[in-house]
């Protein structure tokens, strides 16, 4: 399942905002699961130290 970068940080926003459907929370294990590469993206964007800086910029 390919998911564009644009989408996953959607879906990942939702996620953060809790308006994750189920769907779009099967597309984003889906994506973590699909590589390594995406499951450290994940995780570093989730991480505390980033948290907040990359929520803000996504809100805007």
């Amino acid at each position: 399942m390919a998911i564009h970068k644009r989408s996953i940080n959607s879906i990942i926003r939702e996620q953060l905002t809790g308006e994750l459907t189920e769907d779009d929370r099967k597309r984003l294990n889906a994506w973590i699961e699909s590589s390594p590469e995406n499951r450290v993206m994940y995780e570093q964007f989730m991480s505390a130290t980033n948290f907040r800086k990359r929520y803000e910029s996504y809100a805007e």
